[in-house]
This record gives structure tokens, C-alpha cells and sequence, in this order.
């Protein structure tokens, strides 16, 4: 691996504030907006106006061009992998997992950590040791996990987390963010932390949520060989299609089946009218066979695939079709809009409290 460099002599009127994931406006307002507080900025990820932001790799090779994708588009298997870390346990098996991934698709990994806004001010009676720092203990972090030969590009920004994440990925031209469930906060008893949940609620790219007690199908290989199955979460509206399309796409590079499974809920009723309700509900699961059929056709041409109607509540009927299949992958469409059983992302929230396997959240096409 080669070594992460900061610039701490670069003139301050040379970056391009506006071109970087870190603004003045984006920091808060108790926060002295200084020269030292640009200087500081500019050490962690400096550029020129007028250039392409320069990428602070772990590797020195040129970057590969690569046309950038349509923003909305579900790109699987994903060619640029984005793991972002901060040094917790959840984070570095989520860079375990975003590096196999990344060697099972043939890809590249970008990893990127965003050092927490409260660090900046006591950071300035350092001066440039800091920005030094950050990078060293980033270096000894990936070094620590298993990605060993993927020569992953390592970022630094200053910023709020989940929007720095999220601009990272989109100058890099990531197809899929993977990020740990839990953060620092170990006293948070949230099956998620802030930065997920924010993740899951907003963008246009698509994340992978890792749980902190995920291990490897198959440990001694350094891919994803043994995940399986792929089940993608299916409620025929257009985010869940494309999802279970991209589902396909994933099973077949894991070479492994897709289980498409479509819960139907059981309306909660009096006694005097529970027969009737059941029959109704049961007729539904029936009609929503049939309905499923005409996509199984499709898939089928991509990767195997396996249908499951239960009657029950989707977060539980989803979680539980993963019990027994310890690779198991879930895959599920993300809403553009709030819908009846809440905002976006609701749903994967629910899921990921009630099982261990790690959870994709495609995003909706545009």
C-alpha cells in the first residue's frame, strides 16, 4: 500500500470551496469560522479550483475513468464499492464484508471516514498533526481488516456524516454505500445508528446495511462465496420490481437462487368477523401468486428463483424467511415517498431489528 498524503502548506485561497463535500454554510453555528478552520479542512482533503478533487489513495496508481451512472439506476453487481467507517466494531466488519464484495464482483473499494464535527475545534491546538493522525489511524484501521489487495482508495472529510458519505459516493461514481448497523454511540440500544438511518431514509444510492454480528459464509475465502440466498422483498410496486431485478443480477454473480417473497397482512378484526377476514386474505395470497408469475418468467432468465407468499406482517414474514440460511442477503426497494406504513426506508429499519443477515436498500429508479 502506498502512503496517504496531506498537503499542509497549501495556500488556503487554493481549494475550491465549492466543489468540496465540506462547506462553511454545512458547520455549525457555535463553530468560529477561522482561517485555522479552513487551513484545517484544507489539509484533509485540498484541491485546486477548476481541478477534478484529488483522491487520497492508498494506492498510487491512476484512477480508471469511468462514466458516471444514471443517479437512480440500480447497478448490481456494483463495480465501486463504498464502505465508510469510524473505527467502530460494526464498521470494521462492514468493511470486511464491502471488501468481499468488492473482490467477488471484481471491483474497487473506496473507504471514507468523516471524523466527528465536535474533533474540530479541540483539533486546532494540534495544528497539523491531526489531519496526520486521522490518516494514520485510517491506515492502521483498513490495514487491521482483511482487504488486503484491493488497493481501496481511502477518503477523509470533514462534514455532516451522512451527507459527506453520500457526496463521496456520488463523485466517485459508487454503486452501492455499505455501511455498519451500529455506530460509537454502544449505549444506544436502536437496532441503527443516526448515520444508517439517515442513509436509508434519503439518497439515490443504493446501501448495504451490515450487521455487527455478520461473519462470512465461507471465512477462508476472501469473497462472498457460500452468501445465499438472495431474497428480495416483493409488494409489486416499482421500487420492489426493480429491487428484485437487481436481486437477480446479484444472485447470479453469487451464483446462488432468489427467494422473492411477498407478505400479506392480516387486517386485525373482531372475532364475529376473523372467518371472513382469514378467506379474504387467503384469496389475496392466491391472486398475488398468480400476479408474481409473469416476473418469475423474466427473472428466471438471470438467476433461479424461488417464490414465497406468507400471510403476516412484512417486517416479520421478510426477517423470517432468513431463519435457517445463515448466508442469507436480503434486497429491498426503497420508496421515493412516504407510504402508509411510513417514510422511506421504514420497512429495512423494521427488518434489520428482527434478523442478523445483512440488508440491501435499492434505490428508486428516476
Amino acid at each position: 500500500m502506498g502512503s496517504i498524503r496531506a498537503n499542509p502548506h497549501r495556500p488556503i485561497e487554493s481549494l475550491d470551496r465549492t466543489a468540496s463535500s465540506t462547506r462553511m454554510r454545512d458547520l455549525p453555528q457555535w463553530l468560529p469560522k477561522t482561517p485555522s478552520l479552513l487551513a484545517y479542512i484544507g489539509r484533509i482533503r485540498p484541491h485546486r479550483a477548476g481541478q477534478a478533487p484529488k483522491t487520497d489513495g492508498m494506492d498510487d496508481a491512476p484512477e480508471m475513468a469511468r462514466a458516471p451512472i444514471a443517479r437512480g439506476s440500480i447497478m448490481m453487481p456494483p463495480a465501486r464499492v463504498l464502505a465508510a467507517v469510524d473505527f467502530s466494531d460494526a464498521s470494521r466488519i462492514a468493511l470486511s464484508c464491502a471488501a468481499r464484495l468488492t473482490r467477488h464482483c471484481d471491483g474497487e473499494l473506496h473507504i471514507v471516514h468523516v471524523p466527528p464535527l465536535l474533533m474540530i475545534a479541540p483539533a486546532f491546538e494540534l495544528g497539523t498533526a491531526f489531519a496526520a493522525e486521522v490518516y494514520d489511524d485510517l491506515r492502521a484501521f483498513v490495514r487491521a481488516t482483511p482487504c488486503a489487495g484491493l488497493a481501496p482508495k481511502c477518503h477523509v472529510v470533514v462534514g455532516e456524516t451522512a451527507r459527506v458519505i453520500r457526496d463521496i459516493a456520488t463523485r466517485e461514481c459508487c454503486d452501492v454505500i455499505v455501511v455498519g448497523a451500529h455506530g460509537l454511540a454502544a449505549d444506544d440500544r436502536h437496532p441503527l445508528g443516526p448515520t444508517t438511518e439517515q442513509l436509508l431514509r434519503e439518497g439515490d444510492i443504493p446501501v448495504l446495511v451490515v450487521p455487527i454480528d455478520w461473519t462470512p459464509p465461507d471465512p477462508a475465502r476472501g469473497d462472498l462465496s457460500g452468501t445465499g440466498p438472495v431474497i428480495a422483498g416483493l409488494d409489486f410496486t416499482s421500487p420492489s420490481i426493480d429491487a428484485a431485478s437487481a436481486g437477480a443480477r446479484l444472485a447470479a454473480r453469487l451464483h446462488t437462487r432468489l427467494l422473492l417473497v411477498h407478505a400479506v397482512p392480516r387486517p386485525q378484526v373482531t372475532q364475529r368477523w376473523s372467518e371472513e377476514v382469514e378467506s379474504m386474505t387467503r384469496q389475496e395470497a392466491a391472486i398475488a401468486h398468480a400476479r408474481i408469475e409473469p416476473l418469475v418468467a423474466a427473472l428466471r432468465d438471470i438467476a433461479p428463483v424461488d417464490v414465497r407468499v406468507e400471510i403476516g406482517g412484512i417486517a416479520a414474514t421478510l426477517a423470517h424467511a432468513t431463519e435457517g440460511m445463515p448466508g442469507a442477503l436480503l434486497v429491498l426497494g426503497r420508496a421515493a415517498h412516504a407510504q402508509p406504513y411510513g417514510v422511506p426506508g421504514t420497512i429495512a429499519s423494521r427488518v434489520l431489528s428482527h434478523t442478523h443477515a445483512p440488508l440491501l436498500l435499492a434505490a428508486p429508479s428516476t
